[in-house]
């Protein structure tokens, strides 16, 4: 099976798209999975035109149509043909839709109700979508989305992506748009493609026994509240037979499932925020010594601590 990430990569860099290589895999990652994703950036406006020029230039995809870019703000009224583009849907069988990438920015601006109309709109699509169908949702922020936006929508945001933009970005010059850019159908098929392998994805007991451990081990985090979703599980499994065939593997190994720890946990966990709520108080700890010690924890030192207690499998 051959490297999907690889061959993107050097396609990319030869025809002079300027993206950092944790973007393109968060994106590949995300539309193979027909799932959403959030980018926080530094700089919104270049990290935007970095991933307009690679759907556009590097994939095909018409700008305006297929690749759709929308700022919102406090005033907005969701409404999917007038603010996105999108077609209304029927109710009853499944339907073919158009691919659609649909750039957000200004998303934690909007009401709640915006939030939850949105967050309707994507189950339908995802009802109605069949494996051919490409509908992917790029939220671009400069706040993590863990605070800032409805927790039902919040839901359906597979991962959230930190980039820090420190390239200078350029229009992509004609001449570089050679045969090594793809049409949106060829990369239509690559993604079809690449969602038929990940079902054959072999995962191991020994591999479903470490995503398990994971689970668990976070859930029971002095300083997580809440717990996990149940959904997490099938998330992750999702995640690393996707992860595998982007890197051209028909198995998984556990530095994929150590991947996709710390990319799906960081927009699921709660952290605590009250050191008198923290479970060894009632054992006598001392609460001044808790409070200092949650102040230096965050939610990447919960992860690390996690995966450091956890054995992967040999």
């Amino acid at each position: 099976m051959d490297s999907i990430i690889w061959v993107e990569r050097t396609r990319v860099r030869d025809l002079g798209i300027k993206i950092t290589p944790n973007i393109l895999e968060a994106l590949l990652l995300s539309v193979i999975a027909g799932r959403h994703l959030s980018v926080v950036t530094n700089n919104v406006q270049a990290t935007e035109e970095s991933i307009e020029s690679l759907f556009v230039d590097g994939w095909g995809f018409a700008k305006g149509d297929e690749f759709v870019i929308v700022t919102l703000n406090f005033k907005s009224i969701f409404d999917p043909t007038t603010i996105f583009g999108l077609p209304e849907l029927a109710s009853g069988n499944t339907m073919k839709l158009e691919p659609r990438i649909l750039i957000l920015e200004g998303l934690e601006n909007t009401s709640k109700k915006f939030q939850r109309d949105l967050d309707d709109y994507i189950n339908d699509v995802a009802r109605l979508s069949n494996n051919d169908n490409i509908f992917t949702l790029i939220i671009l922020g400069k706040t993590t989305l863990n605070s800032s936006i409805d927790e039902v929508l919040l839901d359906d945001i597979w991962i959230e992506q930190t980039h820090e933009c420190r390239i200078e970005l350029h229009e992509v010059e004609s001449d570089n748009l050679t045969d090594r850019n793809l049409q949106s159908a060829q990369f239509i098929d690559l993604v079809i493609k690449a969602r038929k392998n990940s079902q054959r994805v072999v995962l191991v007991r020994e591999i479903k026994t470490y995503i398990y451990d994971i689970v668990i081990f976070v859930r029971t985090n002095r300083f997580v509240v809440g717990g996990l979703p149940t959904f997490v599980l099938g998330e992750f499994k999702h995640f690393v037979a996707i992860y595998a065939v982007l890197h051209g593997y028909e198995y998984v190994v556990p530095e994929m499932v150590r991947q996709a720890a710390y990319s799906l946990l960081p927009i699921r966990i709660h952290m605590l925020k009250d050191p008198q709520k923290e479970p060894s108080i009632q054992y006598g700890s001392d609460p001044a010594l808790v409070s200092q010690i949650l102040d230096k924890v965050d939610i990447p030192i919960i992860i690390d601590e996690v995966m450091g207690k956890i054995q992967p499998p040999i």
